[in-house]
């Protein structure tokens, strides 16, 4: 498509408010306690304070065991509790990862259906095959090689 065919966009003059309101936006309802939690927990998770009070902890953890001769209790708490905290971050970035996902797939599929070029096919290109894929792609390595 040339610039010139480009359509001008409609109703930049008007003030936001007169715009229609998208579906997503109007049906918008909140977070469950427990995902509005996870969120949270997710941005904690990856902050430089979190790894530094990880690295303080285990020092000072270290030092407890040194301390005391590092006793059975002492190990059985790191062998338990390490990988209880680490099974909980795994499902925290795994659920974050899961929404985001969900987020971007939605934002494409209302790109493609925009798109005036584009086949309505590929919103729904996630449940296709590999098989499937590896057509779709070997397809447009025709297009792009025609061109």
């Amino acid at each position: 498509m040339s610039k010139s065919q480009i359509p001008e966009p409609q109703g930049l003059d008007q003030p936001v408010s007169a715009h229609r309101v998208h579906e997503a936006s109007a049906s918008r309802t909140a977070r469950p306690t427990l995902s509005r939690f996870v969120f949270r927990f997710s941005d904690l998770a990856g902050s430089v304070e979190l790894g530094v009070g990880f690295f303080v902890s285990f020092l000072g953890w270290t030092i407890v065991g040194a301390a005391t001769g590092f006793p059975r209790w002492w190990e059985l708490v790191m062998t338990v509790g390490v990988p209880a905290i680490a099974l909980l971050l795994l499902t925290v970035v795994q659920h974050t990862q899961n929404h985001a996902n969900r987020v971007t797939q939605l934002k494409l599929a209302e790109l493609i259906r925009s798109s005036e070029n584009a086949t309505n096919r590929m919103i729904t290109i996630e449940q296709a095959s590999s098989s499937d894929l590896d057509l779709i792609q070997a397809e447009f390595s025709g297009e792009s090689s025609a061109i």
